[in-house]
């Protein structure tokens, strides 16, 4: 679906909610309203049509990262490989990643598919 079309769509509804809220007569305190152009939401940060990574989330430093890998081994016993193909990862000790240390980047990625 394109963003013009998502972005008329939603501009329905609001216009559709602000009827509805006039025709029941329902008021807004603006100052306790929140408007804003990103949204964070399931660990991703949406803005001006792109997805990043939420930045608070994403960790900072090699402890934090060990942290969050932990968990990965119990999912280790259902791909084929796993150790190599986070061992990237495991060995990084720079931030942000970059480059080969990215082990959910093209090839790989479709490797955790299959």
């Amino acid at each position: 679906m394109a963003v013009e079309e998502n972005t008329f769509r939603i501009n329905k509804r609001c216009a559709l909610l602000s009827e509805l809220w006039t025709k029941s007569n329902l008021t807004f305190n603006e100052t306790k309203c929140v408007f804003s152009d990103s949204v964070d939401l399931l660990g991703y940060r949406i803005s001006n049509s792109t997805l990043q990574p939420d930045p608070e989330r994403t960790p900072g430093n090699a402890k934090e990262q060990q942290r969050i890998i932990g968990p990965f081994a119990y999912y280790a016993q259902w791909f084929f490989k796993y150790s190599d193909k986070i061992k990237p990862l495991i060995q990084n000790v720079s931030f942000p990643l970059e480059g080969e240390t990215l082990p959910l980047e093209g090839e790989t990625l479709k490797s955790f598919e299959t």
